[in-house]
């Protein structure tokens, strides 16, 4: 199952190579972001500058080659959503929050609080444990693209 995937939207597929060789540094479904060399790496928390936030989402996993292209589908701050799993039991006082991601390599999740998620819907009833979440990213957490 991937970490997060678009549900509405067009896709805006770009190829980038990866930072290193290890094969385990993230996988298809997970969200990335570019290092400072350009590279991408699986993303992390905070809001975007050259080095960290969120570029978009890997459609490969990593091919544990440094010369291999990934495709990633750039996330940008129009009307597109995507679902995530959160950690909590779905209750309607989280809709129109802002949840943090942890960054688990094959496993991104949600919980409450300040995070770069904006959580508006859910595809599963209230009261379920590991619920499905819809909802967009907040621009603030963001890479641009380089070079585009």
């Amino acid at each position: 199952m991937a970490s997060c995937e678009r549900i509405s939207g067009t896709p805006n597929i770009h190829k980038y190579l990866c930072t290193n060789a290890s094969a385990t540094e993230f996988y298809a479904g997970d969200l990335v972001r570019l290092d400072g060399d350009g590279l991408i790496t699986i993303a992390t928390d905070g809001g975007a500058t050259a080095t960290a936030g969120i570029l978009g989402i890997a459609m490969e996993g990593n091919p544990a080659s440094a010369t291999t292209y990934i495709p990633v589908d750039i996330i940008t701050g129009d009307s597109s959503m995507f679902m995530m799993h959160s950690t909590e039991t779905a209750a309607a006082t989280q809709l129109g929050e802002m949840h943090a991601i942890t960054f688990t390599a094959g496993a991104h999740t949600l919980t409450s609080g300040s995070g770069p998620f904006i959580a508006l819907d859910y595809l599963d009833a209230i009261g379920t444990t590991t619920p499905r979440i819809v909802g967009k990213f907040a621009d603030i957490d963001l890479q641009a693209e380089v070079g585009w």
